[in-house]
């Protein structure tokens, strides 16, 4: 056995023949057993030029001690310690429904430590061929996977992020639609004769651009000035995963006070034909509320329920799909509708 200054470690020879270097990383603070690396080699000579890169990394900082825990135990902790109080509750509700939908199941039992690029490849391959998942979600789990195991490299749990030499699919846009003349005015008299509530917004959203969350969060005077003539962009609407464990309804919506970007804050000049929607819209919510007196609760927006509600997002994409399948038309969101319906509305008005 080759023996080494003290604390340095040992290289000696093994009952099978092979040579096996102990290198002491020093003792468990929960145990107070002494921890150690081992390296391995078919010769001294080799045992010794790998005890010698093992004790360069370990200097380097570039050796992480193993510790026991699963990548679902990490995940669980990187969510709620590292992200919960930092993130938009849509984004933490995103990550939160990634991780437990599709990471743990498949790759969460597996060792933090042990964790591999290949199991990680072949789980994106899954996700797109068995969980006919689309490109677009695979790049965000591969995203928010590799955000949490960056964060474990800077907490020495992992030497390595294993998602870096992944591939990622590229995400596939789709190909733009081109509306028939017919179609188009068959949706808008479809729209003012079975959904008169919604065709207000959809006009709003055809004559701005705005987002469903957007077009539902506006409210009159902070939002929309008939006088000045502009809408402002301030605030969306989201349902939400539900935080209150008193509240028996899983989601719940939400007004946000800050839209998806920063670019998303906006001033939006109000068109003549789209002033004259919105003062029709008012006068109607008028009458509604003279109409349902004390039941009507206001909340000063220029879309609601017969009752002052919010709209139910959900509801609405709903009502829009009918819509667009009656009227032949393909299914599109409705911020699609701005570019597909907006110069066809302004110019036959």
């Amino acid at each position: 056995m080759a023996r080494r200054s003290n604390g340095e470690g040992t290289i000696y020879k093994r009952k099978d023949g092979r040579y096996e270097g102990r290198i002491p990383l020093g003792r468990d603070p929960s145990s107070g057993r002494m921890r150690y690396r081992y390296v391995y080699g078919d010769s001294q000579k080799e045992a010794l030029a790998n005890f010698k890169q093992a004790q360069q990394e370990i200097a380097e900082g570039k050796y992480v001690i193993p510790v026991k825990g699963s990548l679902a135990e990490w995940l669980d902790y990187w969510l709620y310690n590292h992200k919960a109080a930092y993130v938009e509750r849509g984004t933490l509700d995103t990550y939160e429904s990634n991780i437990k939908a599709s990471i743990i199941p498949h790759l969460g039992q597996i060792e933090l430590s042990k964790l591999n690029t290949m199991q990680i490849q072949q789980f994106y391959t899954h996700l797109l061929k068995v969980g006919k998942k689309s490109t677009s979600v695979v790049k965000k789990i591969h995203s928010i996977m590799s955000m949490a195991l960056d964060q474990a490299i800077r907490e020495k749990r992992i030497a390595f992020n294993p998602v870096k030499a992944c591939s990622v699919p590229k995400v596939r846009f789709k190909e733009k639609i081109v509306l028939d003349k017919d179609a188009r005015v068959k949706f808008l008299e479809l729209a003012c004769k079975e959904a008169p509530r919604y065709l207000p917004i959809f006009l709003t959203v055809i004559y701005t651009g705005l987002r469903r969350g957007e077009v539902l969060a506006l409210r009159w005077g902070t939002d929309v000035n008939l006088e000045n003539g502009t809408i402002t962009v301030n605030r969306t609407v989201n349902r939400l995963k539900s935080r209150n464990p008193d509240n028996p309804k899983k989601t719940e919506l939400v007004i946000k006070s800050s839209p998806k970007s920063k670019s998303s804050k906006r001033v939006i000049p109000i068109t003549n034909l789209l002033l004259a929607v919105l003062k029709e819209q008012k006068k109607r919510q008028d009458e509604e509320k003279e109409l349902v007196d004390s039941a009507y609760q206001d909340q000063g927006l220029v879309f609601a329920t017969a009752i002052g509600h919010l709209i139910e997002p959900r509801g609405l994409l709903r009502c829009l799909y009918n819509l667009l399948e009656k009227a032949g038309l393909p299914r599109m969101g409705v911020s699609r509708l701005a570019p597909y319906l907006c110069n066809y509305v302004i110019r036959d008005g």
